[in-house]
């Protein structure tokens, strides 16, 4: 949420951040921090992490489609985000590139964020359907949403300087699955 999500593809590490809410600023004051402190220092950049544990996009939505055995209805239809755009990443997969990137003694700015882009609304779709549960899923735009918080547009990260120090997260859709495999 560094960046303000106004660019067309995916964000590299060069790209001038200008985050658009609190959230966005604190990471980059938090960036800054570190760079003034310590020239030797690692950023990781991600976004829209999920796993089997904790709060995250991916279990929210298979908990809201799991059916309520209690009362044998059918669950409401699930309004999902189209209009918002980024790198979805297995919480397993950053843990293997924050190894890797220790072990090779790498420093600087990089981003770690699963291969490839999305929407919301496709990241609940692809989830919905690995996990073998039936519900409909209701694209939406972020203006229907009732939130205060302003979120970028695309908030998609290139994984191009990784790649360069030989690390590759994998597409957002295989992590997806194998991740799925492990929660159902």
């Amino acid at each position: 949420y560094v960046f303000n999500g106004e660019k067309e593809g995916p964000y590299t590490v060069t790209d001038n951040p200008a985050p658009i809410n609190v959230y966005g600023r604190s990471k980059w004051e938090g960036e800054q921090f570190v760079q003034q402190s310590c020239h030797r220092h690692v950023i990781l950049r991600t976004a829209w992490v999920y796993g089997h544990t904790g709060r995250n996009f991916v279990r929210s939505i298979l908990d809201h489609a799991s059916p309520d055995r209690s009362s044998g209805e059918k669950n409401e239809p699930i309004p999902v985000v189209n209009d918002q755009v980024g790198s979805p990443t297995y919480a397993r997969d950053l843990a293997h590139v924050i190894a890797d990137i220790i072990k090779l003694d790498a420093y600087g700015i990089y981003h770690a964020a699963g291969g490839g882009a999305c929407s919301r609304y496709e990241l609940a779709v692809e989830a919905i359907r690995h996990s073998g549960l039936k519900c409909d899923l209701v694209p939406i735009a972020s203006s229907e949403l009732d939130s205060p918080v302003k979120r970028p547009r695309n908030s998609s990260l290139s994984q191009e300087k990784l790649n360069s120090l030989g690390i590759t997260l994998r597409p957002w859709q295989e992590a997806l699955k194998k991740c799925i495999r492990n929660l159902v």
